[in-house]
């Protein structure tokens, strides 16, 4: 599911160029959602970490998981690499814009912890994906 027009624009295309079929993707709002439909794979990035209730947005994904099946959330890590250089060119965009509060593993652990507690997921923390690049920074 992507919100804009542009991002799904975008996602529509890259669809085509892997020749890949895009019919189950949706153009739509996450919290409009029917929770009483699962999915297979719900994947959000860049997205909780922008709002304050970041908590029960991550439940909306999972509630929206199929059972056996694979919630990923992709959120920025705000650490030393970035904190520096976004907090110094940045200020606005990260403090005003984000909820740095998530953006580390303690967080997500805690959340993700008792979520597995009641048997419903199975954690796995991916801490880098990448190393930092430069146009992360800008």
């Amino acid at each position: 599911i992507e919100y804009t027009h542009n991002g799904y624009q975008s996602i529509l295309n890259i669809f085509e160029n892997e020749n890949e079929s895009s019919e189950r993707f949706i153009l739509g709002d996450f919290f409009q959602m029917d929770q009483d439909k699962k999915y297979d794979i719900v994947f959000s990035g860049w997205f909780i970490e922008h709002f304050d209730n970041y908590e029960e947005v991550i439940d909306s994904h999972i509630r929206l998981t199929r059972k056996w099946g694979l919630t990923v959330i992709v959120v920025p890590k705000y650490h030393i690499y970035y904190k520096y250089f976004q907090d110094l060119l940045y200020v606005d965009l990260m403090q005003k814009q984000h909820i740095t509060e998530i953006m580390n593993k303690s967080s997500l652990e805690k959340i993700f912890k008792w979520h597995e507690a009641l048997g419903n997921i199975s954690l796995t923390l991916i801490e880098e994906i990448e190393p930092a690049s430069f146009w992360q920074l800008v």
